[in-house]
């Protein structure tokens, strides 16, 4: 059994109480969204874990800009990792969030997974980052994205998947659109009894009442059939999203 955490680190803007969470908690492995590569060893010493980086995009981040992208950390054996482009041309460029056009043309949304040596034999993980759409709201770039990332998770045999999908489990009363791609074709882990990711506390729009916050569950975590996801719980008060954590153990090979 694995012990596991995800968290979207909101990049630099909560250190010191995610530091000080993983200090605590050392979970066996841990994917962040949303991080800033200058962080990462400020991680590694906190998890006491080595760690698989992949960018994205250099960021603003408040002034102090950066490499960003999406991280693997694991206080276990790190056997093999690889990263897969499935929107973007990889060319490193300047975040610009002028509109929806120039924020999808500056961002290389990549599919990083690691294969990792635990309990029972080999874990495999993978995490994304996935495109953002204007409240929640399903739009051609998330559809052509979507469709371009399951295709790569075709092709990668037995995993557990986590994430920020920026694709809400209910939109408007309904099954979202592009969560519900996956949720199809993979177990859906997080119970119904959770129905947002979002800290309310921290989350910058989480004043707007129209953007329904409270029914945001756009964080995830899916598996395929080997792996059987445990005491799944959601973590506040520590980035603009909540953290989500888990067991993970081998059904059978």
């Amino acid at each position: 059994m694995v012990s596991f955490l995800t968290v979207n680190a909101e990049r630099s803007r909560h250190l010191e109480a995610l530091v000080a969470f993983f200090e605590k908690t050392r979970p066996d492995v841990v994917c962040i969204q949303e991080l800033m590569e200058r962080d990462v060893p400020l991680f590694e010493k906190a998890l006491g874990a080595r760690s698989v980086f992949s960018t994205t995009t250099r960021h603003p981040n408040d002034g102090n800009p950066g490499i960003h992208g999406i991280g693997i950390f694991s206080r276990l054996p790190i056997l093999s990792s690889r990263e897969a482009l499935y929107a973007g041309d990889g060319v490193l460029r300047e975040f610009d969030a002028t509109d929806m056009h120039s924020a999808h043309a500056t961002v290389n949304r990549m599919l990083l997974c690691a294969d990792i040596g635990g309990e029972g034999g080999m874990y495999r993980i993978a995490t994304t980052h996935f495109t953002w759409s204007a409240h929640g709201d399903p739009d051609e770039y998330q559809r052509a994205d979507m469709k371009h990332l399951i295709g790569l998770l075709e092709g990668m045999g037995e995993f557990v998947l986590a994430g920020d999908f920026n694709a809400p489990r209910i939109h408007n009363d309904r099954p979202g659109e592009i969560f519900g791609m996956l949720a199809e074709r993979y177990t859906d882990n997080i119970p119904a009894r959770f129905t947002t990711s979002i800290d309310l506390d921290l989350h910058r729009a989480s004043h707007i009442v129209s953007e329904r916050m409270d029914q945001k569950m756009v964080d995830a975590l899916f598996s395929t059939s080997v792996y059987a996801v445990s005491d799944v719980q959601m973590h506040s008060g520590l980035s603009d999203h909540l953290a989500v954590s888990a067991k993970i153990s081998l059904i059978s090979r």
